[in-house]
């Protein structure tokens, strides 16, 4: 069966322009494609980041994160990457805001780590 991955990201405010991420959430699973038909979960990871903006307050009310709990943190690169990579179907939440060419630097990294043959969705 082939796999996909659903991903969210909570962010320093709604700007694609000067907002950051600060937590992304990530689950595989497998999925029938011809039914889509969900299979088994398998496996997930998520993360803290601090970020170099600050958090605007309406999103602090949105996802509960202040400087305090994210200071220090950083995502683990090579593992959010290693599970887009086993993919072949990325699902997200606002793509819009976080896909380039207006992105956000470490979502424009991230789907640069997905090759042509995966679907965003």
């Amino acid at each position: 069966m082939p796999v996909a991955c659903f991903l969210d990201v909570e962010t320093t405010g709604l700007s694609p322009y000067r907002d950051e991420v600060v937590e992304l959430a990530m689950m595989l699973f497998s999925y029938d494609a011809r039914t889509g038909e969900i299979g088994e979960s398998l496996d997930s990871y998520s993360g803290l980041r601090e970020p170099a903006v600050p958090i605007h307050p309406d999103a602090a009310r949105v996802h509960g994160l202040t400087m305090d709990v994210l200071r220090g943190q950083r995502l683990d690169d090579d593992r959010v990457k290693g599970l887009i990579k086993r993919s072949l179907l990325l699902i997200a939440h606002n793509v819009p805001l976080d896909r380039p060419p207006h992105g956000r630097p470490f979502m424009y990294d991230l789907l640069n780590a997905v090759n042509s043959r995966r679907r965003v969705i």
